[in-house]
C-alpha cells in the first residue's frame, strides 16, 4: 500500500482541483489536510483541519466518517456516488474515489481521493436529513 510520501499531488495535474487528503487526528477522527480549490469552493471554503461533522449535515457526516474509518480499517478503496447536503444546506451531487495510505505503523493514518461534482441534484428528500446513496463500491487494496 502506498504511503503519503509515495504520492505527489503535483504529479496528478488533472486532479488538483478536486483532490483531498484526510489525516487521522489524535481523537481518531479524520480531518481534511489538503483540499483542491474546486472542492473547497463547493464545500464552503477553507477546509483544512475540518472533519466531516464541520462540513456536512449530521446524517451524512456520520455516514462519511464511518466510510473513512472503514476504508482505513479494512484497507479498502471506495467509489461512492451520493446526493446530500453540506452543513450550510447546499445540495450536492458527487462522485468520489478514495484510497487508504499506509502510515508509519501498520495503521492507516491518511486517505487520498478525488471528488467530481456534477449537475443539479435530482428530486430528493434532502430537506429531511436523508442522503440518497446512488452507488457504493468497496475494493480491498490488495485486490487492485
Amino acid at each position: 500500500m502506498p504511503t503519503f510520501q509515495d504520492l505527489d499531488p503535483l504529479d496528478m495535474p488533472w486532479a488538483l482541483n478536486s483532490i483531498f487528503v484526510l489525516r487521522r487526528r489524535d481523537d481518531g477522527l479524520f480531518a481534511y489536510q489538503v483540499v483542491g480549490e474546486g472542492m473547497a469552493t463547493r464545500l464552503g471554503g477553507r477546509l483544512k483541519g475540518k472533519t466531516a461533522f464541520d462540513v456536512f449535515e449530521d446524517s451524512y457526516a456520520e455516514w462519511t466518517e464511518a466510510r473513512w474509518q472503514k476504508a482505513a480499517t479494512e484497507r479498502s478503496a471506495c467509489f461512492v456516488h451520493t446526493q446530500h447536503l453540506t452543513a450550510a444546506g447546499v445540495p450536492l451531487n458527487a462522485e468520489r474515489l478514495m484510497f487508504p495510505l499506509q502510515g508509519e505503523s501498520d495503521r492507516v493514518d491518511s486517505l487520498i481521493g478525488v471528488t467530481e461534482f456534477s449537475g443539479r441534484v435530482s428530486q430528493l428528500r434532502l430537506g429531511d436529513g436523508q442522503v440518497d446513496f446512488l452507488e457504493i463500491i468497496w475494493t480491498p487494496v490488495d485486490q487492485l
